[in-house]
This record gives structure tokens, sequence and C-alpha cells, in this order.
């Protein structure tokens, strides 16, 4: 359940990320030096690597929470 969250959360945000750089192209060709504004590799490597480093931050919360007894839980609350 709780990688299935970060999974939703990574997605969207990379959704949202690639929206956002693809419309500020003509900005960001001003920054890039020797990338084309459109260069499909370092789109997906960006990409790729976010959502890698999303699925690794929900993961050791959720085998944390995987250990946990339920009635402890339940009791701290």
């Amino acid at each position: 359940m709780v990688l299935r969250h970060g999974g939703i959360v990574a997605f969207f945000g990379i959704a949202t990320g690639l929206t956002a750089a693809l419309g500020l192209t003509r900005l960001m060709s001003v920054l890039l030096s020797g990338v084309t504004t459109a260069d499909p590799m370092t789109v997906m490597v960006a990409a790729f690597g976010v959502g890698i480093i999303s699925l690794l931050a929900s993961y050791f919360p959720a085998r944390r929470a995987a250990n946990i007894d339920p009635v402890d839980a339940h009791h701290w609350e």
C-alpha cells in the first residue's frame, strides 16, 4: 500500500515535471550547453532516475511498516 501510494505520487510528479520541462524548453535552451532542448535520452534518464529514487524512498518506510505488529500500531494511535 505504501509503495503503491509512492508510485502514484512519483508518476504524477514525473508527468507534471515532463509537461513543465517541455513547456519551458525555450527558456531553458539558454542554460543548456551541448544538449538540445528536446533530447529524448536526457529526458528519459532524468524521469527514470526520479522514479527509481522515489520508489526507493517509499520502499524503506514500507519495509519498516511491514515489520510492526498491527496490535502495537493500534495501541500507539
